[in-house]
Formats: structure tokens, C-alpha cells, sequence
């Protein structure tokens, strides 16, 4: 996410990352500085969201019979600012609840915030998700834009075709599939 100069904290919310084991080994805790009942964050009104607290995973992560679409360990994720300072949020939300993951500069309070930084850098911040299981369906609000970008390989944007681009691509497909036709039809009357 693209951090603008002069922030003193960043808010991330997760939504339902159904944080936890069908074994109980790993579970879901109430988040200290996440408000509860009553509060409800404002986009999530009149959904099926519940207050934070301990709500347990549906469906537990990592359970499923198809294994393929597991992702060890359980779902945690990494936010790392531009100078590489990383804050892990090891204890994401549960079933239908949301959590505040908050990074602040002016206290280390639990009650307030995740983690105290010294500073908030401007410019690319990562956020990388781990464990995500692929049949599970869960939200991240981050509140400033986005540039998603693969770890392994980082590529560039790419600019999309012009109209006269478009143009090109429609007549290469036409005369493409003019000319099978034509050599096809050769074919029936030799």
C-alpha cells in the first residue's frame, strides 16, 4: 500500500480470517484494542458481522478434505514498512468479526495499539498474507491504495491497448480466421 508522508499510525482491519483449528490447539482471542459490543465497524453494518471477541473459526482454518487448497500455517500476516521493520499480526480475527491491527507512533498502550513504531515511512508498505487458505473467503480494509505486486517476481504495470490497438488486434483476428477458412475450404473442393 502506497503510505502518504506525515501518517502516525496505520489501522488494517481483517474480517473473517477464521483464525483457529478444529482441534482447539489454535484459536481465536478477543483483541485488546479492537472495540466490542456494541461496536460494529461502520461498513460492516447490516451484514452478518458479530462483535470482536473469541468468535472461533467457521470453517476452522487449515481443515478441509480437499488438501489442495490448504495453506499451512494457520492465517497470520506480516505488515513491512519501506525500511523493512516488520509488525505481525499473529492472532488475526475469527468467524464473522472484525479486528483492528494497528501500527502507532505515540504509545505502546495494548489497549490502543499492536505495535508502537518509531516512525511511519512514506512509500510502499507490504502486506503479506500467510497461510491463506484457498476455499476460505475473508476481507482486509487498508486504508490507503494499492499496488498488488508477486514477492517472487515484482512486475511492472502494464499499459492496456489503445482503441487503435484494439483496432489492430480485432483485424489480425478476422483475417486470421478468414484464412482457415479459406485454406479449409480449398481443401474440400481439390
Amino acid at each position: 500500500m502506497n503510505v502518504p508522508e506525515g501518517e502516525d499510525a496505520i489501522d488494517v482491519w481483517d474480517g473473517d480470517f477464521d483464525f483457529g483449528d478444529e482441534l482447539g490447539t489454535v484459536f481465536d482471542t478477543n483483541d485488546p484494542n479492537t472495540p466490542g459490543d456494541p461496536f460494529i465497524p461502520t461498513w460492516s453494518i447490516g451484514t452478518d458481522v458479530v462483535f470482536e471477541g473469541a468468535a472461533g473459526s467457521d470453517p476452522p482454518d487449515d481443515f478441509n478434505s480437499a488438501q489442495f487448497v490448504l495453506r499451512d500455517p494457520s492465517i497470520n500476516y506480516l505488515v513491512i514498512d519501506p525500511l523493512g521493520n516488520q509488525y505481525f499480526n499473529d492472532n488475526p480475527s475469527g468467524n464473522t468479526e472484525w479486528e483492528l491491527f494497528r501500527m502507532d507512533t505515540a504509545t505502546s498502550d495494548p489497549a490502543i495499539t499492536d505495535f508502537q513504531a518509531q516512525s511511519i515511512p512514506g512509500g510502499q508498505w507490504e502486506v503479506r498474507l500467510i497461510g491463506l487458505d484457498m476455499s476460505n473467503l475473508n476481507s482486509l480494509l487498508l486504508p490507503f491504495d494499492l499496488r498488488t505486486v508477486r514477492v517472487d517476481e515484482p512486475v511492472e504495470p502494464q499499459p492496456i491497448p489503445t482503441l487503435n490497438e484494439w483496432g489492430l488486434i480485432a483485424l489480425t483476428s478476422a483475417m486470421f480466421v478468414m484464412s482457415v477458412y479459406y485454406i479449409r475450404r480449398k481443401r474440400v473442393y481439390n
